[in-house]
């Protein structure tokens, strides 16, 4: 039937091919488990390499929270301030439809004034616009930690249209 010749070019071309296709299913293997993204799911953003891109206004491993929502409720505040010292209660709600703003009513002597302050896209800075509130305007910074439980602001504010700030305060809020 076959020649021994053949017999053995046929072999090689068989082991050839087992050879081959083995290769190939390795290969797709290796770059399956090199796609970094394939167990990755991003609720609000999109995985690249293997790590979420939240789209604006979310944040966390798998952006599935909006930046601003954690910080909504009541907060005790104890402020020290270079006039002297306060604290009490800081109600802090999401500002309008936005994901990145919320306002804090209750700092300083604000009792009824309400501060508006935006959430940085890591979900923890909270700056503070300078803005009008109440006779006097007011400008700030902060951070939260990563439950956006406790809040450290440091704030300053300034008689209208001065550059001078006449009190400056550092306030530890903690969520209730």
């Amino acid at each position: 039937m076959y020649s021994n010749h053949a017999k053995i070019a046929m072999k090689r071309n068989l082991n050839f091919l087992a050879s081959a296709i083995a290769m190939l299913l390795l290969s797709t293997a290796f770059l399956g488990c090199r796609d970094k993204c394939k167990r990755v799911t991003c609720v609000n953003g999109t995985c690249v390499d293997g790590t979420c891109n939240c789209d604006s206004g979310y944040f966390q491993e798998d952006c599935g929270s909006v930046i601003n929502v954690g910080f909504v409720g009541t907060w005790t505040s104890t402020e020290a301030c270079t006039a002297g010292s306060d604290g009490g209660s800081v109600a802090v709600a999401v500002s309008g439809a936005s994901k990145t703003e919320v306002s804090l009513v209750g700092l300083w002597d604000f009792v009824d004034d309400t501060i508006r302050a935006t959430v940085g896209p890591n979900g923890l800075d909270v700056s503070i616009a300078r803005q009008a509130v109440g006779a006097v305007e007011v400008a700030g910074e902060g951070l939260a930690n990563a439950s956006q439980d406790e809040l450290n602001l440091t704030y300053r504010v300034y008689n209208t249209g001065q550059t001078v700030a006449f009190d400056v305060c550092t306030a530890a809020l903690t969520k209730n």
